[in-house]
């Protein structure tokens, strides 16, 4: 296992860094996500029981499946409950769960090698690089979350403790403990900033984010940031009793904060996934604009998700998951549940089906010489109560399989 997973996360790293360049493959390798997603799917195969088990119970094995869009995904709520990784118990350097439950037995674990741990490194900081910090490291970054310290099992906590290291200027910190968030300190942080031009970057959940602006709105305080200023918050409102538009959001970040809209950046990121999906933003020089020439899209398309070059989203009928056929075009009034396809996730099942709403607008999600090409999308809900219909490498299957539960650790 040790040596055929540093041989596909060299490869896939190589890939990630001359995507990110502009280049579509390695010209010694050919490698391409067609050929790596292919190969990680074989190995995934092999080396993951329950996964295998499913795949032969779909007819989807290494040798039916002919390209990225027909690898069979896994539930996202198959990881509350099975142990879906490449390698033994002695191969793992870390473990996430999920948040959202107070029940520990109903949460998601994924687990990592010191090579996967390396490799979502490597996804974090040149994905950040490019949707957030294109001006390299300018700011001062200020998270409204606990530190990855304080809060070691949380996959978003270490991602944001990544982006500080690569990112953050002296002053960067965390202002959410055990104790609670610290919002004092926080608006201490932001006013010395404001004095001495220096911008910020505030992170966090977008759930925190709006306790934050109901604290200064209390307060009667109002803050006009440098101008390099920005916001990156994670996530949404799942399980919250308030749901709030990109477009509420941004208003309030510029109301409270002086933040223009478009620097205002929702992250989807998933305990499931080593990659995460930023929206677009004026930040990434010309895209913004360029977003708006597309066809269908929304002249301010606040909200408007793009995947990184190795991951690839579906919108998918729920009706037709198992058919890659049953991809959605795209079209304003289709909605469809979202399906991820991540190079990043060697040890875990590349290909993970949500439980997110959304409508896919721009590059349309359509058959093309038999294969899918992926979509950039607006999330609109999500589907709380049941499994998707028509997934057969759902958590009941997976029960049904006898497939070993995951382990404590």
């Amino acid at each position: 296992m040790a040596s055929r997973l540093l041989e596909l996360t060299e490869r896939v790293s190589s890939l990630v860094a001359n995507l990110a360049s502009g280049s579509e493959a390695s010209e010694e390798s050919g490698d391409s996500f067609e050929r790596l997603s292919l190969e990680v799917f074989e190995f995934q195969y092999q080396r993951i029981e329950p996964y295998r088990m499913l795949c032969d119970r779909a007819g989807k094995t290494p040798s039916a499946v002919r390209n990225w869009s027909e690898i069979p995904a896994v539930s996202a709520r198959a990881f509350k409950r099975f142990r879906l990784f490449a390698g033994a118990d002695s191969d793992i350097a870390r473990s996430f769960v999920s948040s959202g439950t107070s029940d520990p037995q109903s949460r998601s674990r994924s687990y990592f090698s010191e090579q996967g741990l390396r490799l979502m490194d490597l996804a974090i900081g040149t994905n950040a690089a490019e949707r957030v910090f294109p001006d390299g490291r300018c700011c001062r970054i200020l998270v409204l979350a606990p530190g990855p310290e304080e809060s070691p099992d949380s996959i978003m906590s270490y991602g944001m403790g990544r982006i500080v290291k690569e990112f953050g200027l002296d002053g960067s910190g965390f202002f959410v403990s055990k104790k609670g968030a610290d919002f004092e300190s926080l608006l201490g942080s932001l006013k010395e900033c404001a004095r001495e031009d220096m911008p910020a970057a505030i992170l966090g959940s977008s759930f925190g984010c709006l306790h934050f602006f109901e604290f200064l709105a209390e307060r009667g305080v109002r803050l006009e940031l440098p101008e390099k200023s920005r916001m990156l918050h994670a996530g949404g409102y799942k399980g919250k009793a308030r749901e709030v538009t990109p477009r509420a959001f941004a208003g309030m970040a510029a109301s409270a904060l002086g933040l223009a809209t478009e620097r205002v950046i929702n992250l989807l990121g998933m305990t499931e996934l080593a990659s995460q999906i930023y929206d677009i933003s004026a930040l990434r020089s010309g895209t913004y604009v360029a977003s708006l020439e597309d066809p269908g899209v929304s002249p301010e398309p606040l909200g408007l998700k793009e995947p990184p070059k190795w991951v690839r989203s579906l919108i998918l009928d729920p009706r037709r998951l198992n058919d890659p056929q049953g991809c959605i075009s795209g079209g304003p009034e289709e909605k469809g549940v979202l399906r991820h396809f991540d190079l990043a996730n060697i040890e875990r099942p590349l290909v993970i089906q949500s439980e997110d709403l959304a409508v896919g607008i721009g590059r349309r999600s359509t058959q093309r010489q038999g294969a899918v090409t992926e979509c950039r999308f607006h999330i609109i809900g999500r589907a709380e109560k049941a499994e998707p219909r028509g997934c057969s490498l759902s958590f009941e299957d997976l029960a049904r399989s006898g497939a070993a539960c995951s382990i404590d650790r």
